[in-house]
C-alpha cells in the first residue's frame, strides 16, 4: 500500500486501490463467517464504507491489512446477528399470524354455531302457543320479571309462573338428546 494514504488524505485513486489490493481477502474473511455469497458482498461494501470513514484514524498504515479484516469479520459476525433477530422475528411474526387465524377460526366457527343456536330456539319459541311465547319473550329477552310480566298482561303472578314453567317444559322436549 502506498504512503500517500498515510501522508494525506485519500484520494479516489488511493481507495481504488485499497479496494483492489485487499477485496479478495476480505471477501473470503466475509465468506468464511457468513458462507452466503450475497451476503459477504453486502459485508465487503459495508467493510470498505467504514474503514474509509476511519482511515484517518489508523495509526500504522502498515497494518492495514488486518485491520481491514477486523472490520469486515466484526461487520460479517454484526450481519449475521441481524439476519438471525430478523428470522427470529419473521418466525414470531408466522406464528402469531396462524395463531390469530386458528383464533379467527375459532371466533367463526363459535359465531356460526351460535348463530344456528339462536335460530332453533327461535323456531321453537315460534311453535309456542301465544300465551307461553309471550312470556318467554318478555322473561327471557326483555328481561322482566314474573310480576312485571303479571302487571303488564293482566294476569296473577302464579299464571305467569305455571305458563313460564310450561314454556319451559315443552322447549326441553325438543332440546333432549335422542337416545
Amino acid at each position: 500500500m502506498s504512503l500517500a494514504l498515510h501522508k494525506r488524505k485519500a484520494s479516489e485513486t488511493d481507495l481504488e486501490e485499497l479496494y483492489q489490493t485487499f477485496y479478495q481477502r476480505v471477501y473470503r474473511a466475509a465468506m468464511v463467517i457468513c458462507r452466503d455469497p450475497y451476503l459477504a458482498e453486502d459485508i465487503i461494501q459495508e467493510t470498505f464504507i467504514k474503514a474509509i470513514k476511519k482511515l484517518d484514524t489508523l495509526a500504522d498504515h502498515q497494518k492495514i491489512g488486518p485491520w481491514l479484516l477486523t472490520i469486515a469479520s466484526r461487520t460479517a459476525i454484526d450481519t449475521l446477528r441481524k439476519e438471525k433477530r430478523k428470522r427470529a422475528l419473521s418466525l414470531d411474526s408466522i406464528a402469531m399470524f396462524k395463531k390469530d387465524m386458528l383464533m379467527e377460526a375459532c371466533d367463526v366457527e363459535r359465531d356460526v354455531e351460535s348463530l344456528l343456536f339462536e335460530q332453533e330456539v327461535q323456531a321453537d319459541i315460534n311453535q309456542l302457543k301465544p300465551e307461553f311465547r309471550e312470556i318467554i319473550l318478555l322473561k327471557c329477552f326483555k328481561g322482566l320479571k314474573e310480576n312485571e310480566i303479571a302487571a303488564k298482561l293482566g294476569l296473577s303472578k302464579g299464571t305467569v309462573k305455571s305458563r313460564l314453567y310450561r314454556a319451559r317444559q315443552q322447549m326441553r322436549c325438543h332440546w333432549k338428546p335422542p337416545i
